[in-house]
């Protein structure tokens, strides 16, 4: 899950849980092209600062030749719902990082 809340003309609030991206397209204009821009992360095994979290709790990542690392079945380290995976360090809690916004041309 993944989103943002405009606060005003002058905030943004971006959020995201599990392997959803939040990304802001700024327009094309006569000199420039649409530039894009991700807001989040994803929280997979592959974030050594999640993975850290997920091995200091005593979770146990499998690694199988050919595909992703998991962690109770999952490739994800933060999910809604999935409650049984709580107890091997999978957890809801979502990031939040706040932008300013400015009306540069």
């Amino acid at each position: 899950m993944s989103g943002f809340i405009l606060i005003g003309n002058s905030a943004l609030i971006s959020f995201n849980v599990g392997d959803s991206r939040t990304i802001i397209i700024s327009p094309k204009t006569s000199m420039h092209k649409e530039k894009i821009q991700v807001l989040t992360r994803d929280h997979t095994l592959e974030d050594y600062n999640e993975m850290d979290r997920i091995e200091g709790v005593g979770g146990v990542i499998t690694y199988q030749p050919g595909k992703s690392k998991r962690i109770a079945g999952l490739t994800c380290t933060r999910t809604l719902g999935d409650i049984e995976a709580h107890a091997v360090g999978v957890i809801a809690e979502p990031d939040l990082k706040v932008w300013e916004v400015t009306n540069k041309k």
